[in-house]
């Protein structure tokens, strides 16, 4: 609840400063990467996801490319919405380039980040597992 909080003042604190076009621009990428998602998945059945983020990580990485050219609220609509929406993986891969290039220990952050995330879903779900059974009791 408090880190809803804290969004609802951040999102305030950047529309009095104008550029509610932003936020537009996310959803607007987030909607249409959703979409996208959605048609490629039931298009490719189980290559969806890995076609959603191939495709993903295409564009973000174009998109990185070409800064500074866009404009600002298109360039975070499509980095941040369009593929937000359509992929993670994009993101991570582009953070992993970009600690390639810094020389900023790379092997260290591929390692956290794709272990990491499957210690994180084994243990989400024997915690859902645990909680299902106390709490399928109050289902009937």
């Amino acid at each position: 609840m408090f880190w809803g909080y804290i969004l609802i003042l951040h999102m305030i604190n950047i529309l009095e400063k104008g550029d509610e076009m932003i936020w537009v621009g996310i959803c607007a990428g987030g909607f249409i990467g959703a979409v996208l998602r959605y048609a490629i998945c039931l298009g490719f059945n189980n290559q969806g996801i890995l076609i959603a983020n191939i495709l993903g990580t295409f564009v973000l990485s174009f998109m990185f490319g070409l800064q500074p050219r866009l404009n600002k609220n298109l360039d975070i609509g499509i980095k941040t919405g369009f593929c937000g929406a359509l992929t993670t993986f994009s993101t991570f891969c582009l953070e992993v380039y970009e600690h390639y290039v810094l020389k900023n220990g790379v092997i260290l952050y591929v390692l956290l980040g794709i272990s990491m995330p499957l210690i994180i879903v084994v243990l989400g779900y024997r915690v859902g597992i645990w909680l299902k059974g106390p709490l399928a009791g109050d289902c009937k």
